[in-house]
């Protein structure tokens, strides 16, 4: 779960690099990269993680790595708040991988 969210991160990162779609070798990475990312979710849950905290986790990862992949590559500015903000999800993505692994196994 954890290595397709960091592959979440990366695709935003390559479309950006894409150009709007006109660099075709960024836009088929960046597709293929978010096919992958997809089943790595996919894998997580036919393993039988829980739906909800995978997807937390999943799109956790990928929504703070782009935010840092922005201004770590692409010169963009966060403000100090944001900064916190940013360890909020962080930290709401282990809140979330903490209690799911606490969590009772439901029967179905």
């Amino acid at each position: 779960m954890f290595l397709g969210g960091f592959i979440e991160a990366l695709w935003p990162c390559l479309m950006k690099l894409s150009g709007g779609m006109s660099d075709m070798v960024y836009t088929v990475l960046a597709l293929f990269f978010s096919i992958i990312a997809t089943l790595a979710l996919n894998m997580g849950l036919r393993r039988g993680l829980p739906v909800g905290a995978s997807y937390a986790v999943w799109i956790g990862l990928g929504v703070a790595g782009t935010a840092l992949a922005d201004v770590l590559f692409f010169d963009s500015a966060l403000p100090v708040l944001g900064y916190f903000f940013l360890a909020l999800i962080f930290g709401g993505v282990a809140g979330m991988n903490l209690e799911t692994d606490r969590a009772p196994a439901s029967e179905a």
